[in-house]
């Protein structure tokens, strides 16, 4: 399990870091209330990873297309696949999962 990880959360230009609450995941959550076309969520480790888990409790029922980039080299480069598992009919986020 990795911990210490970053979570920021940029609602239209402004950053809310939610790392703290967040980072304590068996007792906290946040609400993030994102529009896909103009916020971004930002998840950082120490470590590596290849997946994060998603809890959903308030489920997404719009169509949209999730992109992840990765930091490397001093640039965002896109991930190279992607498997939502929180997709449901298009609509991400719309169930918890990888």
């Amino acid at each position: 399990m990795l911990i210490n990880q970053r979570i920021i959360f940029n609602d239209n230009g402004t950053e809310y870091d939610h790392s703290v609450v967040l980072n304590d995941f068996i007792s906290d959550s946040v609400t993030i209330p994102y529009v896909a076309t103009e916020d971004y969520i930002y998840i950082a480790s120490d470590m590596p990873f290849n997946n994060k888990y998603i809890s959903v409790s308030t489920a997404n029922a719009q169509t949209a297309s999730i992109s992840v980039e990765i930091w490397y080299n001093g640039d965002w480069v896109s991930a190279v696949d992607i498997i939502d598992q929180t997709a449901i009919s298009g609509a991400p986020l719309a169930q918890s999962g990888l």
